[in-house]
């Protein structure tokens, strides 16, 4: 809120800001941005909106791959809070087999080949335009997929999330101001987990995917002061602590 530092550029929809730039001529959208404080440069992604995400291969809920054709597409649910969040449950995928290259499965928007995420990661991941097949493994599955950014996780239908006693990961420096320390030094936690920050209220702040590790840094330098609640979770387990912030 000081406009004692600021980046401006003539450049649109990427460039590099400099102190007092131009002002950059944005086009009217709605934009994924991203921007790198220490070199200024930045950059303006259309954020898009499908119709229709599917999930589609050999070794998906059809068993073959579509030829442009619906038939073998198994559609998700677009969430009603977030339309770039689709859902799907309760289907059925079997083990890829990781010497053919038809097998797999891959995600596809409006019943074409034009936009397609792909990635080698299972059960979650992200997915890039025309990535590898996704090598899946057998059994019932739900699904989670955010079209902006390429995320995917797949959970097993049957599958319980424990959810464990806050005691059991710990976070420091508490108050925090830029950033935080969460300790899952006791957890027997391995792949990814996600780290996401609600205020006290529910409203969702922050979402961050990081390795597994003992200790993981989050940068927490964009909250006001305040109590927050972060939540720690995988595929396999919830867990939430709750900590302040004073600026």
């Amino acid at each position: 809120h000081d406009w004692a530092v600021n980046w401006g550029s003539g450049d649109f929809p990427t460039g590099t800001g400099v102190q007092d730039g131009a002002n950059i001529p944005v086009v009217a959208g709605k934009y994924h941005v991203k921007f790198n404080s220490l070199s200024g440069e930045y950059s303006f992604e259309i954020f898009v909106v499908y119709d229709q995400i599917s999930i589609v291969g050999k070794d998906g809920p059809f068993g073959a791959w579509p030829d442009d054709t619906p038939n073998f597409d198994y559609y998700l649910t677009q969430s009603t809070e977030d339309d770039q969040v689709w859902t799907g449950s309760g289907f059925n995928l079997t083990t890829a087999d990781t010497t053919a290259d038809d097998s797999g499965i891959k995600f596809r928007a409006n019943t074409a080949w034009t936009v397609n995420w792909g990635s080698r990661d299972f059960p979650s991941g992200t997915g890039t335009q025309d990535g590898p097949n996704i090598w899946c493994q057998e059994g019932t599955w739900d699904v989670t997929f955010n079209s902006g950014t390429g995320e995917y996780t797949f959970v097993k239908s049957s599958a319980v999330i424990d959810v464990l006693d806050s005691k059991i990961v710990n976070v420091y420096p508490n108050p925090a101001i830029n950033d935080l320390n969460v300790d899952l030094s006791k957890l027997d936690a391995s792949g990814d987990v996600l780290l996401t920050v609600f205020e006290m209220s529910g409203k969702k702040m922050m979402a961050k995917r990081v390795s597994a590790a003992d200790i993981i840094k989050l940068d927490i330098s964009g909250l006001k002061s305040g109590s927050y609640f972060l939540s720690v979770s995988n595929h396999a387990f919830m867990v939430g602590k709750k900590f302040n912030v004073v600026k």
